[in-house]
């Protein structure tokens, strides 16, 4: 039975906002995102990802990223998680993504 919901996809690059360098390695980074994350939803998707930007100097940075994805959040909750996450790892943004979907649980084939 298909169902709709919201999908929020969380981006979060590990680079420290003061010094452009990564300081908490990317598996300490993950358990603080996670333990927030379950403070105010039940459940995510996680993987790991590369991001590349270009400063206000043109100067190009590539930084390591988790993402994120989440089902049945809503607004509130993902604003609380990002307000933590930002603190937390030292953030200037974080990018977040907002689809309405549809979505099934697929059980197999049916005789």
């Amino acid at each position: 039975m298909k169902k709709s919901a919201v999908k929020y996809t969380m981006y979060i690059g590990l680079n420290d906002k003061d010094t452009y360098t990564q300081i908490i390695d990317s598996e300490e980074a993950e358990k603080i995102v996670s333990t927030i994350c379950l403070k105010y939803i039940d459940g995510y998707t996680m993987s790991h990802g590369e991001g590349s930007y270009k400063d206000e100097k043109d100067v190009v940075t590539k930084e390591n990223s988790l993402i994120y994805t989440f089902y049945n959040a809503n607004d509130e909750q993902m604003k609380s998680i990002m307000n933590e996450v930002l603190k937390k790892l030292n953030q200037n943004s974080i990018l977040i993504e907002k689809q309405k979907i549809n979505y099934d649980f697929y059980e197999g084939a049916t005789p």
